[in-house]
């Protein structure tokens, strides 16, 4: 069985990943990887490392990303990776009981919805212009992802939470 999850593993990603527009963008990117590996490894430290705090971390990774401003094209690496993670988190927690968990998968889904139907507050128009190409790219991606957060064993109970949320496959 897999090593128990140190107590300070939840608190650095935490730490890093809430401001991670202040980390450079490759760190980011292993911790999320890093993050991805504890939640798809064994089931209790991947429960363990599911809380509402590393779920709103994820979402934050994801709007660092799209207010990051770049002279060069974004590498879209850090929302696939964060997108892979968030769908392990959803597997994890449909198919473990409610008891189990720390946060309720229905709460984990409206953070999605939220994401996906964001929008930025003010910024200088150049700004504006970069952020909404990363917008664009982030919703484009999360739409993608979808079929992938359905492929699961019970797809029809996921599928009504989706449904629920105006989203269809």
């Amino acid at each position: 069985s897999p090593s128990a999850l140190p107590e300070e593993l939840p608190a650095l990603f935490h730490d890093s990943l809430q401001e991670s527009e202040k980390i450079p963008e490759l760190l980011t990117l292993h911790l999320v990887h890093l993050q991805g590996a504890v939640i798809s490894g064994g089931k209790k430290n991947g429960l363990l490392s599911i809380s509402p705090q590393s779920v709103e971390d994820l979402f934050c990774v994801l709007r660092a990303w799209c207010c990051r401003v770049s002279p060069a094209p974004k590498s879209t690496k850090v929302p696939q990776l964060s997108l892979q993670c968030f769908t392990a988190m959803i597997h994890l927690l449909h198919s473990s009981s409610p008891v189990e968990r720390q946060v309720d998968m229905k709460t984990v889904l409206e953070s999605y919805f939220q994401l996906l139907n964001w929008n930025h507050p003010h910024c200088s128009e150049e700004d504006r212009q970069c952020w909404e190409e990363s917008l664009i790219s982030l919703q484009s991606q999360m739409l993608t992802a979808v079929p992938e957060i359905l492929r699961c064993s019970d797809r029809p109970a996921l599928q009504a939470v989706f449904l629920n949320n105006n989203c269809f496959e």
